[in-house]
């Protein structure tokens, strides 16, 4: 059966829920500082793709000592750069991930890297042909992407192929607007009344218990004891939200 490491990024508090489920709990460097005060080792970092600090990075890897790290992507100059500084995450980090964009750029990942996929999003997106990625011989990380889109790409890539992938699009949702995933269309709905009191935790908590029933289902995930045994369909109000 495929098992794919599924890592939830975000508020510590929202992302221990997730872990109890298994899923791995990760953070972007600038959100590292509140795991580190409440004494929780994360299995995945990465940088903020606005201001990368890489010593930041570095110095939370030595502390953290992740199963996952992302050195950086590719811009079509910087190879030797972001691979000298995967080299030094490698000391830190159980994976190192690169992340290219651009034409050419799989050639320049070391061997015993993992592949970033860049999933298309408003932040970025690859412009490196998929038949690409499946064929090489690296392992691959999906990185972002909504549920959904994750589970599309998860068989465009070929499932094999994916050792891990992130995702904060629940977090976020729960966090911006009360919303839960659902695994049928519409994916994003919202969750109670108006100013309903801990909206988010309930958001949060039905997105994570239809999510974990999902993978089950796709053969992705191992089952667990935790949470409910079916997909939580009360107390929602649909709403459009992004359906890609």
């Amino acid at each position: 059966m495929p098992s794919v490491d599924i890592i939830t990024t975000g508020r510590p508090d929202l992302t221990a829920y997730a872990g109890e489920y298994g899923y791995l709990r990760g953070t972007r460097l600038d959100d590292e500082p509140r795991y580190r005060r409440e004494n929780v080792r994360v299995e995945f970092l990465d940088l903020h793709w606005e201001e990368p600090d890489f010593e930041g990075l570095l110095e939370a890897a030595e502390w953290h000592r992740p199963k996952y790290a992302v050195a950086g992507d590719y811009d079509g100059s910087n190879y030797e750069k972001v691979n000298d500084r995967a080299r030094q995450l490698a000391e830190y980090a159980e994976n190192v991930i690169v992340v290219p964009h651009h034409d050419g750029d799989l050639e320049h990942a070391p061997e015993w890297c993992v592949v970033g996929y860049s999933t298309p999003s408003e932040y970025a997106a690859t412009e490196i042909p998929i038949r690409e990625y499946r064929e090489t011989s690296h392992d691959l990380h999906i990185l972002g992407g909504t549920p959904h889109l994750q589970h599309e790409l998860l068989g465009r890539l070929w499932v094999e192929n994916v050792v891990s992938m992130d995702c904060n699009s629940h977090h976020k949702a729960a966090t911006i607007g009360a919303k839960a995933w659902y695994p049928d269309r519409p994916h994003w709905r919202k969750i109670g009344p108006e100013g309903m009191e801990n909206a988010v935790e309930s958001a949060y908590k039905i997105s994570v218990t239809n999510l974990n029933m999902d993978h089950q289902r796709r053969g992705l995930f191992p089952a667990t004891d935790g949470g409910s045994s079916r997909y939580i369909e009360t107390g929602t109000e649909r709403s459009g939200g992004d359906d890609r």
